[in-house]
C-alpha cells in the first residue's frame, strides 16, 4: 500500500492507548493480551499473598488485576464471546483463590460475597459513566 511516494506497511494490528485492535472489515479488540496481562498480573499477587487470608487476597486482586482486565471494556464493543471470555478469566479469580474446581460454576459464590462477576461490573461502569455525563 503506498500513500504518494511512501509505502505504508500493512500490519495485522495496532496499538492505541494501550488497546490492540485487529485489522479487518470491523474494529475489533485483541482481548488475548488483555487476558494474558491480567493472568500476569494475577500470579504475581497470588504468589506473593500465600500466607493471607482468602478475602485479602481477593481484595488485593479486586484492586489491582480487575482494572487490568476492564481496562478499555466500557469504551470499546466487545462481542458475546469476547466478554464471556473475559469473564471466565475473572471467575478463574475465585476459582483459585477459594480452591473450586474448573468445572464448578462460582456465580452463586460470587452473588454469595455480595460481590458481582465482570460483565455486571462492565454494565455497572457503564451507567455510571452515562450518569457522569
Amino acid at each position: 500500500m503506498s500513500l504518494g511516494d511512501e509505502s505504508i506497511t500493512w500490519c495485522e494490528s495496532i496499538k492505541y492507548l494501550g488497546v490492540h485492535f485487529l485489522a479487518g472489515p470491523s474494529i475489533k479488540v485483541d482481548t488475548d493480551i488483555i487476558k494474558r496481562n491480567f493472568f500476569a498480573s494475577c500470579n504475581v499477587i497470588l504468589g506473593n499473598s500465600v500466607c493471607q487470608s482468602e478475602l485479602a487476597r481477593l481484595s488485593l486482586l479486586e484492586s489491582y488485576c480487575l482494572p487490568v482486565l476492564q481496562y478499555c471494556t466500557s469504551a470499546v464493543y466487545l462481542n458475546v464471546t469476547q466478554l464471556s471470555e473475559l469473564n471466565a478469566c475473572w471467575n478463574m479469580v475465585y476459582r483459585k483463590i477459594f480452591g473450586f474446581h474448573k468445572w464448578e460454576s462460582v456465580k452463586l459464590f460470587i452473588d454469595g460475597l455480595g460481590r458481582l462477576d465482570l460483565i455486571h461490573i462492565r454494565v455497572w461502569s457503564c451507567l455510571k459513566f452515562c450518569k457522569r455525563i
